[in-house]
C-alpha cells in the first residue's frame, strides 16, 4: 500500500512539473533496433515541436560531445519518408545535451523497456504496433485534456445539439458501393463522413454535409506521407465550410501546431475511455474506447442528436484472404501514401484481419440492439453481419 501510494504521489509530481515551463527531462534510452538514430530524430521531432518551450533537455544513453555535434551537423533535409510538415529545427537540435553523466532517473524514459522513475514510452515503430499512439500520449502529458473536452463539449451543446433541426442523418464509410451512390435522393437528409472521404471535392460540396470524423492516430495525426496529405486535404477542400469536426482529444496538441485556425476552430475534442458505451455526450463528452470510427464516434455523436440514422459505403471486405480492414473506393482513398504508411508503421498492420473483422460486427451489434426509439437503415452492399440484417 505504501509502495502504491508512494508511486501515485510521485507521478502527481512528475504531472505537475509537466505543466510548467522549461522543467523537463528527456531520456532516450533506446528508441528504435531498426532506424539509426537521426532518423529516430527526423520521426521523434514532429511530436515534440508542439512541446518545445516546455522541454528543459534531452539525453540519449552514451551520447558523447562528438557525437552530438555530428548529430546536429546532419542533414535531415535529405530525408523524405515522412511528412513534409516534419521539420528538425534549430531550436529542437539545441535541445539535445552530451551524456557523460547517464543516470536512470527522468521525467521521461524513451525505451523498449521500463523503468521505476518517470513516465515510460516505447516507440519502436517496427515492434510495437502501439507506438504511433505512445508518441502522441507522450505529448499529451504537457496539457490538461480535461480542460480540453469540457470546453468542447460547452461549444458542442451550443453549436449542435441546441442547433440541430433535423431527424435524421446518413453515415458515410469510404467503401466501393459509394461510388455511384445517388445523393440527391438524401438531400433532406444531413450527412456525416468520416476519415478518407475527405479527399472528395464533391461531397465537400454538398449542401446538407454538417460533419466529418476522424480519430487515427497514424493515419491523421501521425507524421507519415499519409496523415501529412490527409491534412492537407483537410485543409484546401474544409477550411471555407461550415461543418463540424469531430476528433479525439489525445491528437489535441497535434492539430493546434499543424493546422490552421480556419480548421482547428472547427474541431470538438472527445475523450475516450475505457467504459460502457456511451451516447448522451451532452452529459458527459467521452466515447468508448472502439477499434473503428463508426462505431467510436459517428454513431454516438449520430445517436446522440437524430431519431433515424442510415448507412451507406460500409462494405467492409469478405476476401477470405484480408490484407488489409476494408474495401476502400478507388475514389476514396490516399492510395499511393496507404502502402507507404505500411513501411512507416509495420508493427501496426501485424493483426489479424478476421478476428478485426468479428470484433467490429461484434461491437456494432451490440449497438444497434440497444433499447432506443431510434431507427437504423443500411442502404449499401455490405459483408458486415449487423449491416446485413439492416438492409
Amino acid at each position: 500500500m505504501i509502495k502504491k501510494y508512494l508511486a501515485g504521489l510521485a507521478g502527481r509530481l512528475i504531472q505537475e512539473q509537466l505543466y510548467k515551463k522549461g522543467k523537463i527531462n528527456i531520456k532516450i534510452h533506446n528508441f528504435s533496433k531498426s532506424l539509426s538514430l537521426t532518423k529516430q530524430i527526423y520521426f521523434l521531432s514532429f511530436y515534440l515541436n508542439p512541446v518545445l518551450e516546455k522541454i528543459d533537455y534531452i539525453k540519449v544513453k552514451g551520447f558523447s560531445k562528438k557525437k552530438l555535434t555530428d548529430l546536429k551537423n546532419f542533414d535531415y533535409k535529405s530525408y523524405s519518408f515522412l511528412s513534409d510538415e516534419v521539420i528538425v529545427s534549430e531550436s529542437f537540435l539545441n535541445k539535445f545535451k552530451s551524456s557523460s553523466r547517464f543516470n536512470n532517473f527522468s521525467l521521461i524514459n524513451i525505451s523498449t523497456r521500463k523503468y521505476k522513475f518517470g513516465f515510460n514510452y516505447n516507440l519502436d515503430v517496427y515492434s510495437n504496433k502501439n507506438a504511433t499512439s505512445e508518441m502522441i500520449n507522450f505529448t499529451n502529458r504537457f496539457f490538461s485534456q480535461q480542460k480540453v473536452v469540457e470546453g468542447s463539449k460547452s461549444r458542442y451543446i451550443t453549436d449542435v445539439v441546441t442547433k440541430n433541426k433535423s431527424d435524421k442523418i446518413l453515415l458515410l464509410g469510404s467503401g466501393p458501393s459509394v461510388d455511384n451512390f445517388d445523393f440527391n435522393k438524401y438531400s433532406d437528409y444531413d450527412i456525416m463522413i468520416c476519415n478518407s472521404l475527405v479527399i472528395s471535392k464533391n461531397i465537400s460540396e454538398l449542401n446538407n454535409l454538417r460533419y466529418v470524423v476522424f480519430g487515427d492516430p497514424i493515419f491523421h495525426s501521425g507524421p507519415a506521407k499519409y496523415p501529412g496529405i490527409f491534412r492537407k486535404t483537410l485543409i484546401r477542400n474544409y477550411e471555407k465550410k461550415d461543418i463540424k469536426i469531430f476528433t479525439p482529444s489525445r491528437d489535441y496538441l497535434i492539430y493546434k501546431h499543424y493546422l490552421p485556425n480556419e480548421i482547428f476552430n472547427k474541431m470538438y475534442f472527445f475523450e475516450i475511455k475505457q467504459e460502457k458505451y456511451n451516447f448522451n455526450l451532452e452529459k458527459s463528452f467521452h466515447v468508448n474506447a472502439t477499434q473503428n470510427i463508426l462505431t467510436l464516434a459517428m454513431l454516438p455523436f449520430a445517436m446522440n442528436n437524430y431519431k433515424k440514422i442510415f448507412f451507406a459505403g460500409f462494405d467492409g471486405n469478405n476476401n477470405v484472404k484480408k490484407d488489409y480492414y476494408w474495401k476502400h473506393s478507388e475514389k476514396y482513398q490516399f492510395q499511393k501514401e496507404l502502402n507507404d504508411i505500411k513501411n512507416i508503421h509495420p508493427g501496426f498492420f501485424e493483426l489479424d484481419f478476421n478476428e478485426y473483422n468479428e470484433d467490429h460486427n461484434k461491437v456494432l451489434q451490440s449497438i444497434l440492439d440497444f433499447e432506443t426509439d431510434i431507427l437504423f437503415k443500411n442502404l449499401t452492399v455490405s459483408s458486415i453481419p449487423a449491416l446485413q440484417k439492416i438492409t
